[in-house]
């Protein structure tokens, strides 16, 4: 992605790009953003990349079957320095879209406000268990049953190598209701559309587990009935086979089956975990951040550090990253084409939601 590998001469001290493709078989959600020691002068190449395929993009014509994902397009230009969302430029920021793996940043919020209460220690233990094991990607789903592993390392994978176990892992010692609770409480617009928050057990088991079936019912059920199906269905099953996967190959249902937010909701998500990264004892969520810069490379002696949290499902990629403490400018830009990604456009080491892999041997 050459252009969000380093900031101009004339240095600013955060933006976000946010890209979002949205094609037939796959789509592309892409947030970027770095920050650097000056908050003046030219913004870097990710501002006038990002706005460039924005406009190339929205005049681009359709050229895919029908019934395919709508064609939309949408981007937030914010001051973030008061440590809130301040928009200075937009075109449909507000606008929900599949989030994919992103939608840990919400779980790491939940985690981060349970250990500023005290609920819950960095260095607690949590076991690995048959229940709580998910599909790849990941790695503890390898990892035999009773394996312990601390709650830094558990959310050091889980947005590092976006481990679903680990998610799981996670969302079960906070509690669904606490990371629903986060939804709201980082400003999410319309929290309702992820309620219940699924884990990605849940979810896989949804979107493989008799599909379409399972999931008809699901998506029309109301709140409480979902609710319902999860405890008597869907939590109940099996874990699915990886092989299961084979014919997922295109979308399914990402527009009702999926975590959704806005690029507003995500600008708030990422300045509530930059603020809770400030509190005392609180300062693992900006390493855990850090540890997988997406491949963006930053020139270091610009830019101070990167925080990144991206990943995929057939018909879903998504690429977010965040600065830490002393945040400028934000930009959340995003497009919706209706004709499927090229290599050439495709980033790199964005890290699937799901997987198929193969088990390591013991």
């Amino acid at each position: 992605m050459p252009w969000c590998r380093s900031p101009s001469s004339a240095k600013r001290t955060g933006t976000v790009a946010m890209v979002n493709w949205r094609g037939s078989i796959s789509s592309i959600s892409s947030q970027v953003i770095g920050v650097d020691t000056v908050a003046s002068g030219t913004p870097p190449c990710s501002f006038a990349v990002a706005m460039r395929l924005l406009i190339a993009a929205r005049s681009r014509p359709s050229r895919v079957a029908q019934g395919s994902p709508a064609r939309s397009s949408g981007m937030l230009v914010a001051n973030v320095s008061s440590g809130s969302c301040q928009p200075v430029h937009s075109i449909d920021p507000t606008t929900a879209a599949p989030l994919g793996a992103a939608f840990r940043l919400y779980v790491l919020d939940a985690l981060g406000h349970a250990v500023a209460s005290g609920k819950v220690r960095w260095n607690q233990p949590l076991t690995v268990t048959a229940q709580l094991k998910s599909l790849p990607a990941g790695e503890l789903q390898n990892e035999p049953d009773g394996t312990q592993i601390s709650v830094l390392d558990t959310a050091a994978k889980m947005i590092s190598i976006s481990d679903n176990t680990a998610a799981d892992m996670l969302i079960n010692l906070v509690g669904r209701s606490a990371v629903e609770a986060a939804l709201t409480a980082t400003g999410m617009a319309r929290p309702a559309l992820d309620r219940p928050f699924l884990t990605t057990r849940e979810i896989l088991t949804l979107k493989l587990d008799r599909w379409p079936v399972l999931a008809n019912r699901y998506i029309a059920a109301n709140e409480p009935g979902r609710r319902a199906l999860l405890a008597s269905t869907v939590d109940p099953a099996p874990l699915p086979a990886v092989a299961a996967a084979g014919a997922w190959t295109t979308p399914r249902d990402i527009n009702s089956l999926e975590y959704l937010a806005s690029a507003s909701d995500i600008c708030r998500a990422y300045t509530s975990l930059a603020a809770l990264a400030r509190r005392p004892g609180l300062s693992p969520i900006g390493q855990v951040l850090s540890l997988n810069d997406g491949g963006l490379q930053l020139d270091q002696a610009q830019w101070k550090a990167t925080w990144f949290k991206g990943g995929s499902e057939p018909g879903v990629l998504t690429w977010p990253t965040w600065p830490p403490p002393g945040l400028g400018t934000a930009i959340s830009s995003r497009y919706s084409p209706r004709i499927p990604h090229s290599p050439s456009t495709r980033p790199r080491r964005s890290r699937p939601f799901f997987r198929r892999s193969r088990q390591r041997s013991r």
